[in-house]
């Protein structure tokens, strides 16, 4: 079973999930919770219940900025060390090889780095929204976020609509529009940090969704 119909036994419902289907035992909203309890503490289990069990996350919303603001952060001073450490080389480089090695090492460098910190920044905007994204209202229409479908046959194949990603296709446009930024500023400046965000959401909720899967089988 796929976790948001797990998860959204815990939303709000007039429907009693206590009751058995045709003698099969069926899992109690509070089978539920306890398998949340057993998936590892972390941005991973913290995004499956904000995109599938909304007011359960509303409790942990700030601890969920934080895990990922700190892994921005953590990403950016990565990327500031490989900076400094190319400006060090240069500065050091003394043989007509070394010293072509180091502009190379030092334009790399500069061209992976993220734009400054501050209060301008769109650190934040950012954080708010690739969960916005990810979350139920953008997933695949067709395939309603299972990234595969049924056919006429019963066959399971990927959905050709997302691609087997479960998602709807978001533009840069859209991206840029989210943070409040233009296209060009988004596309040039902010789409790095973008990518690198949702890629760590997309990366490490897998394999939330597989203990939690694990905890209730």
């Amino acid at each position: 079973m796929h976790v948001g119909k797990l998860l959204a036994r815990l939303n709000p419902s007039t429907q009693r999930y206590e009751q058995g289907r045709g003698g099969i035992p069926e899992l109690t909203p509070q089978d539920v919770a306890a398998a949340i309890a057993m998936v590892p503490e972390g941005l991973g289990r913290e995004l499956v219940c904000r995109l599938w069990w909304p007011d359960g996350a509303k409790l942990s919303a700030k601890e969920l900025d934080r895990l990922l603001m700190e892994a921005q952060l953590a990403e950016w001073r990565a990327r500031m060390d490989r900076l400094v450490n190319a400006q060090i080389f240069q500065a050091m480089a003394e043989t007509p090889s070394d010293r072509y090695r180091a502009v190379a090492k030092l334009d790399s460098a500069r061209a992976r780095m993220w734009p400054r910190l501050g209060p301008d920044s769109c650190y934040a905007a950012i954080r708010k929204a690739v969960l916005a994204e990810m979350s139920s209202s953008c997933l695949c229409q067709s395939c309603h976020g299972l990234g595969h479908v049924r056919d006429d046959a019963g066959l399971i194949t990927a959905c050709s609509a997302c691609e087997g990603s479960g998602k709807q296709k978001v533009s840069d446009r859209q991206r840029a529009q989210m943070i409040d930024r233009d296209k060009k500023t988004y596309s040039v400046v902010w789409a790095p940090v973008y990518e690198w965000t949702i890629g760590l959401c997309n990366e490490v909720i897998g394999p939330a969704h597989d203990r939690l899967r694990q905890a209730v089988a």
